[in-house]
């Protein structure tokens, strides 16, 4: 974000639509191909697990060929049950399929990502975090 940003501008970068949004057009623009998004017209959604049924808030392939699983998390999501659930799943998938799961969250929020997997004891080895 650059430094003349309202607070509420940044606030709404931070949400789950403006991490949505910014974290898709990065996709595009870095080259990964069959970009996927939940809930968005005229993008593809991605497919559910099998057998949980889980939907990926996106899903893309690098230029190598690797598969990505993307779980987008604003600050307020960390106090949720239901994000270590999903990331649980979302990393035995990638564990499973050989693919990697990267979880996006607000720029300067790394670090309590980091905090929120070590103590949800989420194996981190197919999980990376990104800031967006």
């Amino acid at each position: 974000m650059n430094g003349d940003m309202s607070s509420q501008d940044a606030s709404e970068d931070d949400s789950y639509d403006g991490l949505m949004e910014a974290a898709y057009e990065v996709l595009v623009e870095s080259g990964f191909a069959d970009v996927r998004a939940a809930g968005y017209e005229d993008v593809p959604e991605p497919e559910p697990l099998a057998g949980s049924g889980l939907m990926p808030d996106l899903t893309a392939i690098n230029r190598k060929g690797m598969f990505f699983l993307f779980e987008i998390c604003p600050r307020e999501a960390f106090a949720l049950a239901e994000l270590a659930e999903r990331l649980l799943a979302l990393t035995a998938h990638a564990e499973a399929k050989g693919a990697q799961v990267v979880l996006i969250v607000p720029e300067g929020e790394a670090d309590l990502a980091g905090a929120f997997l070590a103590e949800q004891q989420i194996p981190e080895n197919r999980l990376t975090v990104w800031e967006a």
